[in-house]
């Protein structure tokens, strides 16, 4: 499990800490489960009851927190991603121009519209993000990358932390997956940590 914390990139200390907590947990969750299955005055049926009681009071409870933290600090960095967002003039001559654009966008052969895209400037950029994408006769893939491509243009060091610490929070995301399962599999019976 060390190997999946190291993969969080170190200026995020603080993801690592939670992680190596919900491994912790799970250390915790095994050494409760063999204390319960010492017991013998309980029955396979008893102990594993008695298991998944302990696991659902304690680490189910603090691992979900953990996600539930991980969840919100996502949504917040897609809060700031559309920041970056292109900002659309809301006239009647705006939209009208947005939509001339369009039109010229759909009558070219796909080399030409792409390369437009991405080297086009706000205009283009607007025109593609106010509307549909076969409305400019591309892809809703090939408008998300012309999109990020010219987020990355203007806003290249934002946009580079934005995408460090959402890796950051998927290896973390990752890391909670894996504690979960570990927790599943000691609830089933499944797993023995000592």
């Amino acid at each position: 499990m060390k190997h999946l914390i190291e993969r969080i990139d170190a200026r995020f200390s603080g993801l690592r800490a939670d992680a190596e907590t919900a491994f912790g947990l799970v250390d915790r969750a095994g050494e409760k489960a063999a204390t319960i299955r010492a017991d013998r005055n309980l029955s396979v049926g008893g102990q594993l009851s008695a298991i998944r009681a302990a696991i659902a009071k304690d680490a189910a409870v603090h691992i979900k927190a953990l996600r539930t933290k991980n969840q919100a600090a996502i949504a917040s960095l897609a809060a700031r991603r559309r920041h970056f967002e292109p900002k659309v003039e809301r006239t009647i001559m705006g939209e009208q121009r947005r939509s001339e654009l369009r039109r010229y966008l759909r009558e070219l052969n796909h080399a030409d519209r792409t390369r437009i895209l991405f080297s086009g400037g706000k205009d283009v950029i607007e025109a593609i993000a106010d509307a549909p994408a076969f409305l400019s006769g591309i892809t809703d893939d090939l408008k998300a990358r012309a999109l990020a491509a010219h987020a990355e243009k203007e806003h290249g060091p934002a946009m580079a932390s934005i995408a460090a610490e959402q890796a950051a929070l998927e290896d973390f995301g990752a890391c909670l997956e894996v504690a979960e399962g570990e927790l599943r599999r000691i609830a089933d019976g499944e797993l023995e940590v000592a």
